[in-house]
């Protein structure tokens, strides 16, 4: 069989079947480069949530109303833009089940500080300051999920570069083997 296809078909095939592989090796390379950018991102939106609420309650605390509403505008932010990014079913419950549901926690958190900000609202201040712990809390956990579904998204794209490289190596075995050797 081999002798009725012509070393140019052959060795077309095994060039094209290695250039199909070099723009899948680069296609998850770029992948993977900016999927870990834009997770970077993400975990950091969320760790930096933890860092807002608890500035929120401090400045709060001594009534310091331009930090705390710059905060509050950031936290608003960087909430909005994390419920837009695609989520995991694990992200998902911290965000919209019991018994965290993180999306009103922060909601609720962000509309007394909005009122304390506004009106020195005692009961709102109360609000914050008993809740702020909770909520860091939940952020940690949501920010871990973030960190765990990267790490496992690397893993998996890792997967397939390996096999890629493998399939690759068994191609140029197999072109050595079949068109290199008899052209010889």
């Amino acid at each position: 069989m081999l002798t009725s296809v012509s070393f140019t078909k052959r060795y077309i095939f095994a060039l094209s079947l290695i250039a199909l592989l070099s723009v899948l090796a680069y296609y998850n390379l770029n992948h993977l480069i900016s999927s870990q950018s834009n997770d970077g991102k993400i975990i950091n939106l969320s760790s930096k949530q933890g860092m807002l609420s608890q500035q929120i309650a401090l400045y709060a605390i001594y009534y310091k109303t331009e930090n705390l509403k710059n905060n509050i505008v950031a936290m608003e932010e960087a909430h909005m833009l994390l419920l837009s990014f695609p989520m995991s079913e694990e992200l998902k419950k911290v965000y919209f089940s019991d018994p965290h549901q993180l999306d009103k926690s922060v909601k609720n958190y962000l509309f007394h500080a909005k009122r304390f900000e506004e009106n020195r609202d005692g009961r709102s201040l109360t609000y914050i300051l008993q809740n702020s712990q909770k909520l860091v809390h939940d952020l940690d956990l949501a920010t871990s999920i973030y960190v765990a579904t990267t790490e496992a998204n690397t893993k998996k794209l890792k997967n397939v570069e390996f096999f890629i490289f493998l399939f690759t190596l068994a191609t140029l075995f197999f072109e050595a083997l079949f068109i290199f050797r008899p052209a010889n």
